[in-house]
């Protein structure tokens, strides 16, 4: 029970690294917004660009 939960959440993390390794390589913003067509992605494009800028909020 407990290692599954375990694993779970460690392929989870594993995923979300994934993505964002994937988020950092996206070369257009026309192919952001076709993997993340929702509200909020030209704010997630620009903190892509430059995270640090978002650090002290």
């Amino acid at each position: 029970m407990y290692y599954r939960l375990l694993h779970n959440s460690l392929r989870q993390l594993i995923e979300v690294k994934v993505a964002l390794k994937n988020l950092l390589t996206f070369t257009s913003y026309s192919e952001f917004k076709r993997v993340f067509p929702y509200d909020g992605t030209r704010f997630l494009y620009r903190w892509a660009q430059k995270p640090w800028t978002f650090w002290g909020q």
